[in-house]
């Protein structure tokens, strides 16, 4: 872990920064209230999309019982339950914290790093998912978020996927500022190129037999998915809201535990900048440990943190009074 000293200093340097984060999350906070959302809206149903994913789901199953009923030889069981972390790192650090909230800077090698494990999980480009989690946040759990959780828990956490997008979604994921991600090659390449690089690097390249396939990719994508869309769902839904009890996601423990940290979301949608994605001390923060890790060996610098004085002046603000 980083040392107490770095830690004020990095708070400190950022403190600006903060300020003018805030305000700018205040004025979000008006202009979502403002979209709202219209419950007389019936999304049309992507048949083609429930059939996929029904499929997908009905062999991610199969697939899981081949590893637990021990079909599969031991490596690619090992190989399969370690990835699941491992590339959850790329959504987790990658993705969320470095690409869409730009909460840290990176090396080179670190940026390819990320990249890699992102793909090998299946989720998406990352252009798409940063768009999908930045137009999120500027307009949560309004008709201009993709995954309004408003509109119940399904489909905050897979029925998204499976209908057309609300029109103000589309209307508004135009205006989201992606210019960083399309002036870096390696974005563009990975985009371009996603589907060639998704199975071949999830597999190490191996050419493997149709038992391993289903538990080495399809069983593992999906787990990784499902606990990923948890947080769009559960985290919007349960947890308490010491920081800001006017939104939706909570504190969740039990999401945080599975997710590597990633479901303290009452503080992360209060501060979003924040590479820990939660308060110091929290349990179940493995994404951030890593990220510490990765400063000392010199990969990533430059680390955002909320001070002490913000997070105390958000909970006495707009806290719920469960803060400890």
């Amino acid at each position: 872990m980083i040392g107490e000293v770095s830690r004020e200093v990095e708070a400190h340097n950022a403190n600006s920064v903060q300020d003018d984060d805030v305000k700018k999350l205040d004025e979000l906070d008006k202009s979502a209230k403002e979209i709202g959302t219209d419950f007389n809206y019936t999304h049309k149903i992507k048949w083609m999309n429930v059939t996929l994913y029904i499929v997908y789901h009905i062999t991610a199953f199969i697939g899981l019982y081949l590893f637990f009923a021990l079909q599969v030889h031991p490596l690619t069981m090992i190989h399969s339950a370690l990835l699941v972390p491992i590339c959850g790192f790329g959504g987790s650090i990658g993705a969320h914290r470095y690409y869409t909230h730009r909460a840290f800077k990176a090396t080179a090698l670190m940026r390819g790093i990320l990249l890699m494990l992102f793909t090998m999980s299946g989720q998406n480009t990352m252009w798409a998912w940063v768009r999908n989690h930045r137009q999120h946040h500027k307009y949560c759990d309004t008709d201009a978020d993709p995954h309004n959780a408003r509109r119940g828990l399904f489909f905050s956490h897979m029925g998204w996927f499976l209908t057309q997008k609300h029109p103000t979604v589309i209307k508004y994921g135009r205006q989201i500022d992606m210019r960083d991600l399309d002036a870096d090659p390696l974005i563009l390449c990975t985009t371009v190129h996603f589907i060639g690089h998704c199975v071949p690097k999830s597999t190490c390249g191996m050419r493997i037999p149709l038992k391993s396939f289903l538990v080495g990719y399809v069983a593992r994508t999906c787990v990784a998915l499902n606990l990923k869309c948890s947080i769009n769902s559960f985290a919007h839904a349960f947890g308490a809201k010491p920081y800001d009890k006017s939104i939706l996601p909570g504190e969740n423990k039990f999401i945080s535990f599975f997710t590597m940290g990633e479901a303290w979301h009452n503080y992360h949608h209060a501060f979003p900048w924040d590479y820990r994605t939660s308060e110091l001390g929290m349990p179940f923060t493995l994404s951030t440990t890593m990220i510490d890790l990765c400063v000392k060996l010199g990969l990533i610098y430059d680390l955002k943190v909320a001070s002490e004085d913000s997070i105390k002046k958000r909970i006495l603000k707009t806290g719920d009074k469960s803060h400890e």
